[in-house]
Formats: structure tokens, sequence, C-alpha cells
């Protein structure tokens, strides 16, 4: 015999996986409608509105960059965002009948108009939730469970940990968040992976279901680096739920097994390439045992945050020196977990796959491998997440067990389902009702800095974007004072710096200014920012060669923006250097086709260039 049971169960019946998936959608439609018009936040920025890649859909762009991003290296997101700036950017005329439809699912509005990119993250999110539930009651229904799990507490039960997953508010990070649409990409294939796995153990054409799951899990290493742990978690489970020995998993299924691995290539060659070398690995001054040490702590917040998600945080800052009471602490609480889901795979296997699941997730970005920018994220836990889940609704349902082991069965089972209905319900509404408050915080740049530096007020970083955010609302003196607590704080980064320097030279302190960007370079002399504030300060003061020269010295560091070029052109003007100007803005367009200053300034030189002088800007 090749396996535990020579009749896997089917799949679940096509009205209950419609009925599921109805009652998923209405639940991401509850919890997320108010995250389609969130605007693009930190990150989003550099990985999708200035960068370039972002506006070719075909042939794809090259994924090798200069300038790092977060979808550096991972070409399946990177085509995903392609194809939402490819959509918004379609002309929809406007008596079309199609154009209000059109208009709500954000095609035809913009190459960077946020609601189409929400509406992919919401939509992926939702079709992960429906493969969780899939995946659950597949391997809910196997021979060896059913003794344990009748067919309606399957359904039941798989149903629960996937409406949770969807709704609990630890996924607004991955979800509203349009560049973490990473996460959901690499949570997607990997569900996609142990679907299919599953699908050809018991399918009489394997060799179809085979290559789909080697297919979804090559995309999945296309998309982020912690998908892995894939095979070995396929391989895995197959030992643990479908093959009494490895000998016979390997005998039945090594050239799944083979593919799988295979898909480890792609990976090893983008990470080879360094597409994070910036901000991962043990060469940026961050010792592996201190970054170890703040991951036991965080892997601890996060647990406390699925039960009680009223602490979260957009951004939990550098890493730093963990106190050694919650380095202790952490460390109990993730030894144990450690350690019972080892025993548990030596004596309960089928919990023990559950924990190891969970720590499989994890390991890529909360081990001992520096992530120098970030020592948490709460969507790191995004997959992570089900495991949890999946341990207490089996935990919830065994006490509801015993509460009611005393009456008759056919009445064990109407209350079990009834109390158990009401009850994750109850806890659903709340999820939900969390969610959708903080999607609220996210609505606005000012929010949710404000609401991170409350939470996290040594955080350099949330510090120095509250400041932006007061900026660009021209409210000098708050953006003054946010970049002043910045700059004291023991890990300030050299463009907080720069953004003071700027607040200086709007306030009309040019020399205050010029002495900050004078500061970074002392420390930093090949630092862009600081020669752009520079070039800004020599243009105010009309000092149009030294302008040049400072902002020149920025562009051959490799930065580029519309603003910068921009203020090059202004200053090549004022140098007498017409034809050169108007280049600069021709290429402050192509960065950005709505900057409306650099579009006016490039009519007006060239009228210049044809003999017409309407005034400058």
């Amino acid at each position: 015999m090749a396996s535990l049971t020579s009749l896997p169960p089917p799949p679940p019946a096509l009205r209950q996986q419609v009925t599921v998936a109805l009652l998923l959608c209405l639940l991401a439609a509850a919890a997320f409608h108010n995250s389609l018009d969130v605007p693009l936040l930190h990150d989003d920025e550099a990985a999708i509105r200035t960068n370039p890649q972002v506006r070719q859909l075909w042939p794809p762009a090259d994924i090798r960059s200069d300038e790092q991003s977060a979808v550096t290296g991972r070409p399946v997101v990177l085509l995903s965002l392609a194809l939402n700036h490819w959509l918004g950017e379609l002309q929809i005329e406007a008596d079309s009948a199609w154009k209000p439809l059109s208009s709500a699912l954000g095609i035809g509005t913009g190459g960077f108009a946020v609601r189409g990119y929400h509406l992919v993250n919401v939509a992926v999110h939702a079709l992960s939730a429906w493969i969780l539930f899939c995946c659950l009651w597949q391997t809910m229904r196997l021979p060896q469970l059913a003794a344990w799990c009748r067919q309606t507490h399957a359904v039941d039960l798989a149903a629960l940990v996937a409406a949770m997953w969807l709704v609990h508010p630890l996924q607004v990070d991955a979800v509203t968040y349009i560049i973490q649409r990473t996460q959901l990409l690499m949570g997607l294939w990997y569900l996609l992976t142990m679907y299919a796995t599953h699908r050809a153990f018991r399918a009489t054409r394997p060799r179809l279901w085979g290559v789909a799951a080697v297919l979804f899990c090559a995309l999945g290493m296309l998309s982020k680096e912690s998908m892995v742990s894939a095979p070995i978690a396929v391989v895995l489970y197959d030992r643990i739920f479908l093959f009494s020995t490895w000998r016979e998993a390997w005998h039945s299924r090594w050239r799944l097994y083979m593919g799988l691995v295979l898909c480890w290539l792609p990976l090893l060659a983008i990470v080879s390439t360094g597409p994070r070398d910036q901000t991962v690995g043990f060469h940026l001054g961050v010792d592996w045992w201190q970054y170890g040490a703040a991951q036991l702590t965080m892997i601890t917040h996060y647990l406390e945050l699925v039960l009680w998600p009223v602490e979260l945080n957009f951004d939990y800052g550098r890493v730093t020196s963990v106190g050694v009471w919650d380095a202790v602490r952490g460390a109990g609480v993730v030894g144990t977990l450690l350690g019972a889901t080892i025993w548990s795979l030596r004596y309960r296997p089928m919990l023990g796959f559950v924990g190891a699941f969970f720590f499989f997730l994890l390991a890529p970005s909360s081990s001992i491998v520096p992530i120098v920018t970030e020592v948490g994220a709460e969507r790191r836990m995004h997959l992570p997440l089900a495991a949890v889940l999946v341990l207490l609704l089996l935990f919830g349902n065994w006490l509801l067990s015993y509460a009611v082991h005393r009456w008759g069965q056919a009445t064990q089972l109407k209350v079990q389902r009834l109390a158990r209905g009401l009850g994750a319900g109850f806890v659903i509404v709340i999820l939900t009702a969390v969610t959708t408050q903080r999607n609220e915080v996210l609505r606005s740049d000012l929010t949710i800095w404000t609401d991170t530096v409350a939470k996290a007020p040594d955080n350099c970083s949330a510090r120095n974007n509250l400041g932006r955010a007061y900026y660009v609302r021209g409210r000098l003196a708050e953006a003054h004072a946010a970049f002043v607590s910045a700059v004291q704080l023991e890990h300030c980064e050299p463009q907080v710096f720069g953004n003071l320097g700027k607040v200086l030279i709007e306030m009309g302190d040019l020399n205050g200014a010029a002495r900050y960007f004078e500061e970074i370079l002392r420390d930093k002399p090949t630092f862009w920012r600081a020669y752009e504030g520079l070039g800004i300060v020599h243009l105010r003061r009309e000092q149009w060669q030294e302008a040049v020269s400072a902002l020149t010295r920025c562009v051959d560091n490799g930065y580029t923006n519309a603003d910068l070029h921009t203020n090059l052109g202004m200053a090549l003007y004022g140098s007498g250097e017409l034809r050169a100007a108007a280049s600069h803005m021709h290429l402050a367009l192509q960065l950005d086709p709505d900057h409306t200053i650099a579009r006016a300034n490039l009519a007006f030189l060239d009228s210049l260039l044809s003999d017409a002088e309407p005034p400058i800007q």
C-alpha cells in the first residue's frame, strides 16, 4: 500500500464551495471597503509612483535596478503593478456605458489612481482565504481525522478559520498598504502550491496538478523570498497526512518533489544579485544575536496581537537593543512553542505540522538574518496567522465538546454547532469592526504617522514621515518640530537632516538650511538629498552655477526624480543653457507627466527657443 488511504476524499462539493466563497467575498467587502481610497504610503512612492518599471507592461521591465525598492527582484509583483498602471491609463469614452463600472474598478482613472491597486490587493486576499478554506477542508476530511471531525465539523471549522483569517486586523498592513502585495501574492502562491499537491495525490491524472503545483511554487519564489520554505512544507505535509513512511512518500512523488526543489533556482539567481543588500544581511552593523533577540520579542508581540489586536503599529522602526526581561520573556514564549512543535512532530504529528508551518513562514524574516530597517512588521504574520487560528479554533472546539459531552450525541452536535457559530460569528463581527477602524487610520499619511509616533516615540523614521506629512500640507512649524525631534534621536538617518533643511528653506532660513546640508555631507559625502538641498538653496539665492553644480552632483550619484530635474532645468535656464534646461524639463515629465511646473517651464523654454518670451515660473 503506497499511502494511508487508497481512496482519498473528493474535494468540497461545488455548492458548499460557492457558498463559502460568497461569504468570504462579503466579509472582505465589509472589512476592507474603506481601504479602497487609501493613498500611496511610505514605500509605495518608490516602488510605484517614481518607479519607471511600473509604467511598462510589455515587454516586462528588467528586474534589476540601481535604486532598490520593495519590488526589486520580485518580477511577478512588478508585473501585477504594471498591469494596474496599464489599466489605469486606458482611455474610456466619457459617454460609454462602461464608464461608471470602469471608474469604480479604477480603470481609465489614471495610472496612479489607487482604487485599482487596492481592489487587486483585496481580491488576492479574498482568493487566498478561499484557497485556505479548501486546503483545511481537504485535510480535515482525511480518513485519519474523520473520527474526530465529522463532515459538518470540517466545513464549519475550515470556514471559520478562513473567515477569521480574512478579516483579522493583523491583515491590514498586508492588504491596505499597496506594496505589501508582495506578501499577499507570496501567500496566495504558497496556499495554491499546498492545495495543488494535495489534489495531485487524489487525482486520476496527478501530473496536471503536479505541474500546477510547481508553477505556483515558482511564481511564489518570484514574488517574495519567504516562499523558500514551500517545498519543505509540502514534503512534511505528505509524510504526516498522506504517507506512512518517508520511503513511500519519495517513491510515489519524487518527481513532484524535485520539481518543487528546482523552484529554488530562480530565487537563488535573484538573491545572488543582492536585491536587498542595502537593508538585509550581516554586513550592515546589526549582530545576528541582537536581531534574534529582537525577533523573540516581536514574535511574542505578534501572538498577543492575534488575541488582542489593539496596539497595531505601521512602522516598528530599526533594530535597537532589547531589554533583558523582554528577551527572557520572548525566549520563554518562543522556546516553549518551538519545543511543543518538535515534541508534537514526534508524538502528535498532525498538530506538529501546524506549528512547523508557523515557524517555516516566519523564519526568513524573523530569525537571525538582520533586516536592519525593520525590526518587525505585522504583515509578516499574513500567512502564519492561519496556523495560530487553526490551533485556537481546534482548542475552542475541544472545550465546547467537553462542555456538552454528557448530553446525547444528537443534542451535542446541534448545541456544538449552534454555540460555535454564535461565538465565532461574534468574534468575526468584532474583528471586522476593528479592521475597518484600522483602515480609517491609514486613510491619510498624517493620521498614520501621528498614530505611529504616539505608539513608537523613539522611531526616527516615523517622526521623519510625520514631518513630511506636515510639510506637504504647508504646516511648516509643525514639520520643523517633527524633524527637530527626529534628529535628536539616536538612530537618526541623514535624510532627516535634509528634510529639516528643506523646511528651513521654505521658512526663509537659507543659512540654517545650508548649514544642515553641509553637516550631512561631512558625514556622507555622496548623499544625494544633501546635494539636492544645497542646489535649492543656491537656486533661491540665484547662484545659478553653484546650483547647477550641486544638482548635477546629485544626478551623478544615481538619484532622479521630477522635482530634481525641474530644479536643475531652472538652474540651467538661469545660466543661459536653454537647450539643456529644456532637456531636464523633458526628463521631469517622463518621471511625472502631471508635474505642472515642469510642463509650464518646458512650454516657456520651447517658446524661447522659438523666439517667444512668456514669463517663467
